[in-house]
């Protein structure tokens, strides 16, 4: 059996962070209500929402942990809510899925974001409710189950994610902040991992003082995650009791700021993880330059979906793409790819807004509509805007 680090181990740290953290969970697990965690990969999500589970009334209870990231678009309303035998190719036996399975206990969805758009409502309805029914299935089933989240993306970011199911969610949340941000807590949960791994594994290993203070100079991208990691890859490659600061920089490179590239990482000789890490992230920025932005042209260009983009931006340790263009210095296009269609159908068509809907292949109403949805009150508010020609009454109504 594999051993590492344990991750039912404790909150570690006595900054003013952690301690508002602490105060949370304390207060938040005496209630049943749904709890929404928030923070970078790596912050300890996961570690919270046991934190909430083992100190709530649903302690005796079963945690059960879903990673919505890994679960197949196709699969993800049979694994929430189950499904009746034969209801689909391949289901060949009844499922109950993971609302029933931990029917009584806490279930903890975690990058929630990545919950497909079309199965949101209905979750938003078994969250309400208590009750759904299984994909195939006829019959209302029921659970009892306290739900906790957590991301790393913004889910208010409107588009992204279903604001209703959002408010529902976030009435209640934890953020938990990035290692960087709480550097005096670097040390104590460096120790509290190295008296794990010396008590795992029988021996008796050190960190040197020049050993914390490479970690304490690092951003540590990856969070607590990383620096566990970092920790366990010491401890095995040093060769006596003290583990020293160039073991640790072999594993942690270092980060700097390049003047032509804000936020790039640059790998030290022979560092291949870091050397991969820059390299990804060059060519995310490079796709995102070359498309002024665009998360959707960009994964295109990639041959990634938007989802699998976002992931990885998440994995180079940015909470969001606006902070990872930020970070590289990419100013994001101020048109919006549907309003330019449109302004460029309607020019191409020299007002004619019906012209302009054929261009478009869809129909005048529908043309109304998007302009609407734009965020302007008329349409000749919109001709103006883009210097289209419009031709008087007729041609421009409220869209209100």
């Amino acid at each position: 059996m594999m051993r590492g680090l344990n991750p039912q181990c404790e909150i570690v740290g006595t900054s003013v962070q952690i301690e508002g953290v602490r105060q949370k969970i304390k207060k938040f697990a005496a209630y049943d209500y749904p709890v929404l965690i928030t923070g970078e990969t790596g912050t300890g999500k996961e570690l919270v929402a046991r934190q909430l589970h083992r100190n709530s009334g649903r302690s005796s209870a079963l945690f059960y942990p879903l990673d919505c990231a890994s679960i197949p678009r196709e699969l993800a309303e049979s694994i929430l809510f189950g499904h009746e035998k034969g209801s689909f190719t391949g289901a060949y036996r009844r499922n109950t899925g993971v609302l029933k399975s931990a029917d009584g206990g806490t279930l903890f969805l975690d990058e929630i974001g990545e919950l497909p758009m079309d199965v949101q409502p209905k979750f938003l309805r078994a969250l309400e409710t208590g009750e759904f029914i299984p994909v195939g299935g006829t019959k209302q089933s029921d659970t009892d189950v306290r739900i906790i989240s957590a991301t790393s993306r913004d889910l208010s970011d409107k588009g992204g994610f279903r604001q209703e199911l959002y408010q529902r969610l976030c009435a209640l949340e934890i953020c938990m902040p990035p290692l960087r941000e709480r550097r005096e807590d670097i040390e104590p949960i460096a120790r509290f991992y190295m008296d794990r791994l010396c008590r795992q594994n029988s021996a008796r290993k050190t960190l040197t003082p020049e050993a914390v203070s490479a970690l304490l100079e690092y951003d540590f991208p990856g969070n607590v995650r990383e620096l566990g990691n970092i920790l366990l890859y010491g401890f095995v490659m040093s060769e006596g009791d003290e583990i020293c600061p160039s073991i640790l920089r072999g594993k942690t490179g270092k980060s700097q700021k390049s003047e032509e590239q804000p936020g790039a990482v640059y790998a030290q000789p022979g560092d291949y993880a870091s050397a991969m890490r820059a390299f990804s992230g060059q060519l995310i920025a490079e796709a995102l330059r070359a498309s002024r932005g665009n998360m959707t042209a960009a994964a295109r260009d990639l041959r990634l979906s938007d989802r699998q983009l976002r992931y990885n931006i998440t994995k180079l340790g940015y909470p969001s793409p606006e902070d990872f263009r930020r970070a590289y210095g990419i100013e994001r296009s101020r048109t919006k790819r549907p309003e330019k269609a449109v302004a460029e159908a309607l020019k191409a068509a020299d007002g004619n807004m019906t012209a302009a809907a054929v261009k478009l292949g869809i129909t005048r109403p529908c043309i109304y509509s998007r302009i609407k949805s734009l965020g302007y009150k008329t349409s000749e508010e919109f001709y103006a805007a883009h210097e289209i020609p419009y031709r008087g009454p007729g041609k421009c109504r409220s869209l209100a």
